[in-house]
């Protein structure tokens, strides 16, 4: 999609020539102010886009399906992205000074007025980071979401980002650049070191997969079942579930004495007993 006078075009696949779809509610020119003010749901078929003080959630169609103030006082630099079909999220840079603002707005399915959250500051400040755990989350935002500093530098707290361990007495610091669809690997550039790719979980899933299934527990089962759907690649995926049903006949008939997971719910005296891979937990009460 690009932004044309009169309204948008579309790239569409095959095609020699732009698909250009007025917006008749808009008039003749749509302007678009700065590089993060459009965002795109292609799956739903939806854009949305800040046009003066007013955001718009449109179809390719070209119909207006919702509209919402977007604040000026003090903001500058948007930078908008879709949560969902319902949900759109926008960023803005403080103004001389002034704090950054991140808003939500919840568009309910029976047209009522949005809902919306808005502050001030850092978003980690307000929503934790699985709140951008979306497939489609724009990199343009994700880049401002994961940097609270004003200086564009990521968080080094980022829980997939390496710690550094050296004792070097700089940090490294990184941008952000891009992610995968499935947000399962993360682009980023290194001060000094050049570009990074980075994963919250395939190291997990690495280390699962790579280990020898002698060296496997009863409790390796629930961990692959919990990582799954946090893994974009088809591949891995497969691979852990191989692994899930490798373990499940494995331990499907076992009996484990004590701590049979990680954080036992009970003392070490209990019997965990697996039926249709659930585990029943019996617990010996009594002197007998």
């Amino acid at each position: 999609m690009v932004v044309c006078a009169g309204g948008p075009a579309f790239v569409d696949p095959g095609a020699d020539e732009l698909r250009h779809q007025p917006i008749p509610r808009l008039g003749s020119e749509l302007w678009i102010y700065g590089d993060g003010a459009l965002a795109t749901l292609p799956a739903a078929r939806l854009f949305a886009f800040c046009r003066h003080e007013t955001g718009y959630v449109a179809t390719e169609d070209g119909e207006i399906l919702h509209w919402v103030i977007v604040p000026t006082t003090n903001v500058y630099s948007p930078a908008l992205s879709f949560l969902s079909e319902n949900s759109l999220a926008l960023h803005q840079e403080g103004l001389a000074g002034a704090e950054p603002a991140t808003q939500i707005w919840e568009f309910p399915p029976n047209g009522e007025p949005p809902s919306t959250e808005r502050h001030l500051g850092a978003a980690r400040d307000r929503w934790p980071l699985d709140t951008w755990r979306v497939p489609v989350l724009d990199d343009t935002f994700a880049a401002r979401v994961y940097s609270s500093a004003r200086h564009r530098w990521m968080d080094t707290d980022l829980p997939w980002l390496p710690q550094d361990t050296s004792g070097a007495q700089l940090p490294v610091y990184r941008r952000f650049l891009t992610m995968s669809s499935s947000q399962d690997m993360f682009a980023v550039v290194a001060d000094g070191v050049g570009l990074e790719v980075h994963s919250p979980h395939l190291p997990s899933a690495r280390t699962l997969l790579e280990q020898p299934l002698l060296h496997s527990r009863p409790h390796d089962v629930r961990r692959i079942r919990e990582l799954r759907p946090k893994i974009g690649d088809p591949a891995v995926r497969d691979a852990l579930d191989l692994l899930t049903a490798c373990l499940s006949e494995r331990f499907g008939g076992d009996i484990a004495l004590g701590h049979t997971t990680p954080a036992p719910t009970a003392g070490p005296t209990d019997l965990a007993v697996s039926t249709d891979h659930q585990q029943l937990d019996i617990t010996h009460q009594g002197d007998a």
